[in-house]
């Protein structure tokens, strides 16, 4: 049987702009084993896929830091304290694309990005019936 490991002690080691990092000393209950792990601690994230009155999937190509390179991906992003991930998402892609729809977004799912040092979790969305309604608002980065 899989034993939830006792936390000891937390410290934090870095604060960054969109995470902050934390030693965690945990402890196992049965093993008595103590080790020191990395913990990134982020606000949780929103993914949306919206799909066109004829059915069509609107992407966004975009340079991205983390690889160097140019991706295309559902629009997506942070949420902000307080926002329901859904109208995070309806947000995120009409910023990033400019369509929006007067139907509300329909959940998916949720998954965890990364468990073994992350603790956030990712919200995925459908938004049907979009149209383009903006210009898109980007981020000065």
């Amino acid at each position: 049987m899989i034993t939830k490991w006792d936390t000891i002690h937390t410290r934090r080691i870095a604060g960054l702009k969109i995470f902050s990092a934390d030693m965690v000393t945990r402890r196992h209950p049965i093993w008595n084993k103590e080790s020191d792990f990395v913990v990134l601690n982020s606000p949780m994230w929103v993914n949306i896929i919206p799909v066109t009155k004829d059915n069509n999937v609107v992407m966004i190509e975009q340079f991205r830091h983390g690889i160097n390179d140019i991706t295309l991906e559902v629009p997506g992003g942070l949420i902000e304290p307080g926002e329901e991930p859904g109208i995070a998402g309806q947000r995120e892609c009409t910023e990033e694309t400019g369509f929006s729809s007067d139907s509300k977004a329909i959940l998916l799912g949720e998954n965890l990005p990364n468990p073994a040092f992350m603790n956030n979790i990712c919200y995925c969305f459908a938004w049907f019936g979009c149209e383009k309604t903006a210009e898109q608002s980007l981020d000065s980065n």
